[in-house]
């Protein structure tokens, strides 16, 4: 096991409150990957300590998970654990490469009231997988569904921060592409202003000290692995 010593960057309050925010989001869901990911398919795209993490996490509390909960659960497990069932989550159950921003030294996290035209999507999710841009604005995304009679599918509820990388004076969101599909159909309806802003948690790139980096290479080894 690759142990966090408590003076690493991998224990910065900001970092650890995006790890729980993330995974409290995730335990709101009934078919997140916290309960229904197949542990086998978690360890293979990660490791079996990870999948056993995830498996104790699932036996401790009968679904679904309250956000005090996972909090009190999270706050119970050493720094290194935390990571790996943030992984676990993100990594091995949704395939998502989030601790490429959330993990790396390279980013300073903050959280951040930002207005919607200032997001961008990473993923283009639902409706919006036609749209010929690969990285579509808000702004871009809500004409487009203009004129493309969908309906949102899968529509979010709006309690829980996104999380993004600011690039140039744009969020590009990395998690939470689906709940800004919503935001934009909400706009569509009429729901929200033109000037609503949303709660994101903002990576903004920092210079990393050289120690910072050889504990991420070394984090991304064991905490951090990625088989396929």
């Amino acid at each position: 096991m690759c142990d966090i010593p408590l003076d690493s960057y991998l224990a910065e309050s900001t970092r650890l409150e995006v790890v729980t925010d993330f995974l409290t989001h995730e335990v709101s869901k009934l078919d997140s990957p916290i309960y229904k990911a197949p542990l086998e398919v978690v360890s293979g795209r990660t490791s079996q300590s990870h999948s056993e993490l995830l498996a104790v996490l699932r036996s401790a509390y009968t679904p679904p998970i309250q956000g005090e909960q996972i909090r009190a659960f999270l706050g119970k497990l050493p720094l290194s654990e935390r990571w790996k069932l943030f992984h676990a989550v993100s990594c091995g159950g949704l395939e998502k490469d989030l601790f490429n921003c959330v993990g790396c030294p390279a980013f300073k996290w903050a959280r951040e009231s930002v207005p919607l035209h200032r997001t961008c999507f990473e993923t283009k999710v639902g409706a919006l997988q036609d749209f010929k841009e690969k990285h579509p604005t808000f702004a871009q995304a809500v004409d487009f569904l203009k004129t493309s009679n969908a309906e949102d599918q899968t529509p979010h509820v709006f309690q829980d921060p996104l999380i993004g990388r600011a690039k140039e004076d744009l969020v590009l969101i990395h998690d939470g592409n689906g709940r800004l599909l919503s935001y934009a159909f909400a706009r569509i309806r009429g729901d929200i202003p033109e000037d609503h802003h949303v709660e994101i948690w903002v990576g903004r790139d920092r210079q990393p000290e050289a120690a910072e980096f050889a504990a991420y290479q070394q984090a991304t080894d064991g905490i951090f692995r990625k088989t396929r």
